[in-house]
C-alpha cells in the first residue's frame, strides 16, 4: 500500500493539564501554531497526495498550514477523531490519577470502557476501518499525511504493525510529533516514531521493522 505520516495535533492549553477529549473549543495556542507551521515546512516536499485529519478543531488547525502550502483540502475523517472519554472529558489529570478506573485504563487498556464513552473494542473497530480505508483508497507508493490524537495514533501504529493491543500504552507521541510508516498487509516498517519539530520536545529517532509472511 502506502507511506503514511502520522502527526499528532500541536500544543494547546489542555496539554499536560486535563483530558480535552472531543471538545471543539480547544484550539492550538501560539506555540502549537508554531509547531503546526514547522511540521508543514518539514512535510511540504515529501510528495504527499492526501491530507487527512480528525474533525476535532486542534487536529484540523495542525493540518491547515500544510494544506495551504500544498494547495490541498484537509479531508476530515471521523474514524481518526479523538477517543470519546465520556465523563472524563475536561477532567484534570490530577483528579484522574486518583481514580481507580483511570489506573485500570493505564495498566489494562484492553479491558477499559470509558465512563459513558467508548470502549476499547469500539476504538479498535474504527481504527481497523481507517486502515481498510487506506488500503482501498490509495495505490502502492502513495504518500498520505494523517493528523490525529495521541491515543488514536498509538492505536494505529499498534494495529499497522500487528502488535498486541496492550502494546499501545508502551509508547507515546508528543504534540506535533511526526511518525512515518510504510505499510502493506504483508510488510510493515516504521521509519521513525515521534520526530520532534520543536526543541521543546526533543525525541531521538527510532526504527522498528517487522515482516509478516502470509
Amino acid at each position: 500500500m502506502t507511506h503514511i505520516f502520522l502527526v499528532r495535533h500541536g500544543t494547546n492549553d489542555c496539554v499536560g493539564k486535563c483530558l480535552a477529549g472531543r471538545n471543539m473549543d480547544v484550539h492550538l495556542n501560539q506555540f502549537g501554531q508554531e509547531q503546526a507551521k514547522k511540521a508543514a515546512e518539514w512535510l511540504v516536499d515529501k510528495g504527499i497526495k492526501r491530507i487527512i485529519s480528525s474533525p476535532i478543531s486542534r487536529a484540523v488547525e495542525t493540518a491547515q498550514p500544510l494544506a495551504v502550502l500544498l494547495h490541498q483540502p484537509v479531508i476530515e475523517n471521523k474514524l481518526i477523531q479523538e477517543v470519546d472519554y465520556g465523563d472524563w472529558a475536561g477532567t484534570s489529570f490530577d483528579i484522574l490519577k486518583k481514580d481507580k478506573q483511570w489506573k485500570k485504563a493505564i495498566h489494562n487498556p484492553e479491558t477499559m470502557h470509558f465512563p459513558n464513552g467508548e470502549n476499547i473494542a469500539e476504538i479498535t473497530d474504527r481504527v481497523k476501518k481507517f486502515i481498510s480505508y487506506l488500503e482501498n483508497e490509495f495505490a502502492e507508493e502513495d504518500i498520505v499525511a494523517c493528523f490525529s490524537h495521541g491515543d488514536i495514533i498509538c492505536m494505529l501504529i499498534t494495529h499497522l504493525m500487528n502488535w498486541p493491543l496492550s502494546e499501545y500504552r508502551n509508547f507515546s507521541v508528543q504534540p506535533a510529533g511526526i511518525s512515518a510508516l510504510t505499510y502493506t498487509p504483508q510488510y510493515q516498517h516504521i521509519h521513525f516514531l515521534n520526530m520532534s519539530v520543536s526543541e521543546k520536545f526533543p525525541f531521538p529517532k527510532r526504527e522498528i521493522q517487522k515482516k509478516t509472511n502470509i
